[in-house]
């Protein structure tokens, strides 16, 4: 995994590019929920291991750069129904398209 260190942001990776301070982790984690205890999981998960969010954007506005879900969707995506997930993907897949981006790219190379 490859690692760069930012004083602004702390130990960045692929997987947390702008470091602990912006992950997502925290929120997904928010509810206890461990894998055995998930509800529902016939709507996989949109994550696509790029877990952050965006310190360009504002706390209310800000989504995951990898997933592009907020975090009310974050938190509890695995407590909600699958007509609630299904819902998310059709939210997630307008702010793509409102972006013009499929998937926002940092480089943590610097």
């Amino acid at each position: 995994m490859q690692k760069n260190l930012n004083p602004e942001y702390g130990e960045m990776t692929n997987k947390e590019p702008y470091g602990s301070k912006y992950a997502t982790r925290p929120d997904k984690k928010l509810l206890g929920i461990k894998r055995p205890q998930r509800t529902d999981i016939t709507v996989s998960s949109p994550c696509t291991g790029v877990c952050s969010y965006s310190p360009f954007l504002s706390e209310e506005d800000n989504i995951c750069i990898g997933c592009f879900r907020n975090k009310e969707e974050l938190v509890n995506w695995w407590v909600w129904d699958v007509p609630r997930k299904l819902q998310a993907l059709l939210d997630i897949k307008k702010r793509k398209e409102q972006s013009g981006i499929d998937r926002i790219h940092i480089d943590i190379e610097q």
